[in-house]
């Protein structure tokens, strides 16, 4: 009982961790929390972690309901839902290594484009290209935000939270339902989820109270620096394995 107590506790600081870098830039619980997780215990990665990032998702939907865009909502949900299907489907029969190697290429890709000249802007377009991309990442890996928060890096920090909430909010209930169907989130899993939720909840609620210090340019450099740190962290885990 003292070893599951001890685990139950690092696993809620990781999650807590995760949340307040979610509940402060939009997205990134993920990123921070699943690699140290499933070192942890695999068990809590993809399921309990994107319950965790649907958890965070919902209350800052909710406070920064007002900015909103139903219309690029729509675009990336539209992209999601093939993506997440693709995403459920490659777990069974791509090796994991060669999944991870792949997707966090992407992403340093993707990167390096908004490092140049290039300018990624969220349009109708790009956002359902960013849903699919990151519908496959998040239901395969738990880290689908990525994509979506390159695209929109240039949008205002409000702006940028409430639409990443409203789509994690959506996205991680269709990985979920997908995760489930496909056999790969478990009551195990349920109940561990469950557990954490104030973990996730206490993280995010302590954001509130330093989010507003981000300007939109200091937003945009963490976002591409969390990104950079997953797309490195994912593709040196598949070597060092």
């Amino acid at each position: 009982m003292a070893v599951l107590s001890l685990s139950m506790v690092l696993y809620a600081m990781v999650i807590f961790c995760g949340a307040f870098i979610q509940g402060s830039l939009g997205f990134g619980l993920a990123i921070v929390s699943a690699p140290v997780l499933y070192w942890l215990n695999p068990v809590l990665v993809p399921g309990p972690v994107i319950m965790m990032a649907l958890s965070v998702a919902a209350i800052n939907l909710f406070r920064y309901r007002r900015t909103i865009s139903l219309k690029g909502l729509g675009s990336a949900i539209a992209g999601r839902i093939p993506g997440s299907l693709l995403g459920g489907y490659l777990l069974t029969v791509v090796s994991g290594d060669v999944l991870t190697l792949f997707l966090g290429s992407m992403v340093l890709l993707a990167v390096l484009a908004s490092l140049s000249r290039i300018r990624i802007s969220a349009t109708p377009v790009t956002l359902c290209m960013a849903g699919f991309l990151s519908g496959v990442m998040g239901t395969a890996t738990a880290i689908g935000g990525p994509p979506m928060a390159l695209v929109m890096q240039h949008e205002s920090a409000d702006s940028m939270r409430a639409n990443l909430s409203g789509y994690f909010v959506i996205s991680s209930i269709v990985s979920l339902v997908i995760l489930f169907a496909n056999g790969y989130f478990s009551r195990e899993q349920l109940q561990l989820s469950l557990m954490m939720v104030p973990a996730a909840i206490l993280g995010a609620v302590t954001a509130n109270y330093v989010s507003h210090h981000f300007s939109q340019t200091l937003l945009r450099q963490c976002v591409l620096g969390l990104c950079s740190v997953c797309g490195l962290v994912a593709i040196l885990s598949v070597f060092i394995d």
